[in-house]
């Protein structure tokens, strides 16, 4: 199923192996992996479906608009009581 652009999603990160991966950059899988081992954390992971995939091409309105909510929201997650939890996964 193909999102619209700007849709955000939580991903299971164990399945995102071998996104992303570059000479420069690490699979997010591999970084989430590293984190789990050595820091017994939750690692979760967000999609936003993107518009053009063009080189050097900026993001569109709905992806902007996406990164904001998504920085609203990580802001708020983070800046909230200790006793806060995130979102269950979709």
């Amino acid at each position: 199923m193909i999102n619209s652009p700007g849709t955000i999603r939580w991903l299971d990160w164990q399945e995102a192996a071998g996104l992303d991966a570059s000479t420069r950059a690490l699979p997010a899988s591999m970084l989430a992996r590293y984190l789990v081992a050595e820091l017994a954390c939750d690692v979760a992971l967000i999609g936003i479906q993107v518009q053009d995939t063009t080189l050097g091409s900026p993001p569109s309105p709905p992806v902007r608009r996406a990164i904001g909510s998504v920085c609203r929201g990580l802001t708020t997650l983070l800046l909230a009581p200790s006793n806060a939890s995130p979102p269950a996964a979709a």
